[in-house]
């Protein structure tokens, strides 16, 4: 089995924030998994969803990994009702895709 989280980081000045998505994935399997990943992003304001990234990594048995995304984002639009979506979808052996799942915060300026 492969447990998976999708998570984003940002740092924000008085103009714009700059965000990078990220994924955990952990291989509670007995043996090596490669697992397939892809990572989606939008303004949740804006309705617009845009790619990110995409990875196919071998993970072995019980092995925990961090990645970030080779494509860090920067929006200028930040504030109180600015929201900021990723979203991650996995697949390994087998199996189709997993549902999709995200993360959303609010992207404030400073």
């Amino acid at each position: 089995m492969i447990r998976y989280q999708v998570c984003f980081r940002y740092n924000c000045d008085s103009n714009s924030c700059h965000v990078l998505g990220y994924l955990g994935l952990i291989n509670t399997a007995t043996t090596a998994r490669t697992v397939a990943w892809d990572m989606d992003y939008r303004l949740q304001t804006t309705g617009t969803l845009k790619h990110d990234d995409v990875g196919f990594p071998t993970l072995a048995a019980g092995e925990q990994r961090t990645i970030y995304s080779g494509n860090p984002q920067v929006s200028s639009i930040c504030g109180g009702h600015v929201q900021w979506v990723h979203y991650l979808v996995v697949k390994y052996g087998s199996a189709d895709w997993s549902p999709q799942i995200s993360t959303l915060d609010t992207l404030f300026c400073a």
